[in-house]
């Protein structure tokens, strides 16, 4: 099944993208992020300790399947919120 998430910047107030993803997408949040060229900051390359890649306040984007995400995902309304964007 798939199901569309929305990418949006926090700061800007800007909707930046719309993606449809299979919900068995094992690929983490961060990897996603960057294949659909939405910047997300790293300086720990994906091993979960800077937490830069924080999304929606309290998901470590490097740590999370999009899989899992989609599971939550009516938590966030189906959105995606990158503070500094």
């Amino acid at each position: 099944m798939s199901k569309k998430i929305i990418i949006r910047g926090s700061s800007s107030k800007k909707k930046l993208k719309e993606i449809i993803f299979d919900s068995n997408n094992e690929t983490s949040l961060m990897e996603m992020l960057r294949s659909h060229n939405i910047p997300i900051a790293s300086s720990c390359y994906g091993e979960g300790v800077c937490k830069k890649c924080m999304i929606n306040d309290d998901i470590i984007s490097c740590q999370m399947k999009v899989r899992e995400f989609l599971e939550l995902s009516t938590k966030y309304n189906n959105t995606i919120t990158i503070s500094y964007l």
